[in-house]
């Protein structure tokens, strides 16, 4: 009977295990001091979990002299890359020729993706932080791939709620994604001819941003809102409002490409705070920041982010006066800079744009989402808009001379 007994108690563990699936490489970088791979294997073996790790296999999909271009080790979508320049672990460290090359290497990247996947849109984006999707401690760029064949151009509103998140604070959603082998292999072929070219645009007709899943969206993001506050023990009671019934609707937003806001000298004289080989700096009428919002853009229009080696280097030279003049400033390194490349990554202005700013506490970002969505973001007036201005240009003048 005890024999028995071990028998069942046998097939009821079996029954209940688990297998988890590690990369041995980024759990190695990411355990806390005093946590072994080993203990943490002999806890979670403890518990019923099978502790596998996944065989290690070669990301890397193109290199030039120092930029490399590799699936991100951890992705958040299919294709996500990461974008790395060897040896070099901030902007300020590399050389101009490495900035051209870095600049090139994104440009090879998204082009790649986007002739063999359909992909439609792009969230281009640095900081300095640790993140999922870095897989070396190299200075560079993640890219997360949109509006794949099958979505026809329409953006899911919730995925985008989920990948700001993780763009901005690094939060990970539990999600399985795979490659097609032979998709990647294709993107690895044509790195190697791809060349960044720049075919002018000029504003032509309507664009039309599709959302699906919009009050869904807008549900997510005041459900954010609720747990930060009863989290923090302000919210001391409440519930959240039903789910509206408009739920499925494809919501659309036009947008006049004749009508460029950044072709407009009005906008650039009102909120401009530097220019230098082909690049405005400005700053944004609609922070989200409390620090300010700054927005780099070729001086002539171009709706994706497909600039010349001055503008790209010029672009990449101001991130890095930026985040000096902050640092210098204010104490505070905690910055974000990104590019929507295409509607269904939140593209609303046809003229290309590297956002920067130091990131707000993530109640404001979920405040400003709804405010987004609602067309109901504050507006700074003329006056606040010039002073702040005024007094960036003293400050950001002799850094980004230097």
């Amino acid at each position: 009977m005890k024999r028995f007994a071990l028998f069942l108690l046998g097939l009821a563990t079996i029954a209940n295990a688990a297998t988890w699936v590690f990369d041995r490489d980024i759990l190695e970088q990411r355990l806390p001091l005093g946590v072994t791979i080993e203990e943490l294997t002999s806890v979670l073996e403890n518990e019923g979990v099978e502790v596998c790790f996944k065989e290690q296999e070669d990301l890397v999909l193109w290199r030039g002299t120092r930029a490399f271009i590799s699936l991100a080790a951890s992705p958040f979508a299919p294709y996500h890359l990461w974008i790395g320049v060897e040896g070099r672990k901030t902007l300020d460290e590399c050389t101009t020729n490495e900035l051209a090359e870095l600049y090139e290497a994104i440009w090879k990247g998204r082009k790649a993706v986007a002739e063999t996947t359909g992909a439609t849109g792009f969230m281009i984006f640095t900081t300095e932080e640790m993140r999922n999707g870095k897989g070396t401690s190299s200075v560079g760029f993640e890219i997360i791939p949109s509006g794949f064949n099958e979505n026809s151009g329409v953006m899911d509103a919730v995925e985008k709620n989920l990948l700001n998140e993780y763009v901005f604070y690094n939060q990970f959603p539990f999600r399985s994604v795979s490659h097609n082998p032979e998709t990647v292999l294709a993107i690895r072929a044509l790195l190697s001819t791809l060349e960044p070219e720049v075919v002018p645009e000029k504003p032509q007709g309507m664009w039309t941003q599709k959302f699906l899943h919009h009050a869904e969206s807008i549900h997510q993001n005041l459900e954010w809102i609720h747990d930060i506050l009863a989290q923090s023990g302000a919210l001391i009671k409440g519930e959240m409002p039903s789910l509206s019934e408009e739920t499925g609707k494809v919501h659309e937003i036009l947008i006049d490409l004749d009508k460029c806001a950044f072709c407009n000298p009005k906008v650039i004289q009102k909120q401009v705070v530097y220019e230098k080989n082909g690049i405005y700096v400005l700053m944004s009428h609609k922070p989200i920041s409390p620090y300010g919002n700054f927005l780099i853009l070729p001086k002539r229009h171009q709706c994706s982010w497909d600039l010349t080696r001055d503008e790209a280097v010029e672009s990449l030279k101001a991130v890095s006066a930026l985040k000096k003049m902050f640092n210098e400033t204010t104490g505070l390194n905690n910055w974000i800079c990104y590019v929507q490349n295409g509607p269904t990554v939140g593209q609303t202005v046809p003229h290309t744009t590297l956002h920067f700013f130091i990131l707000p506490d993530r109640l404001k970002l979920n405040m400003t989402a709804l405010q987004h969505i609602n067309n109901q973001r504050p507006v700074l007036s003329y006056e606040e808009m010039r002073a702040n201005c005024e007094k960036v240009k003293q400050l950001l003048q002799p850094t980004c001379e230097e």
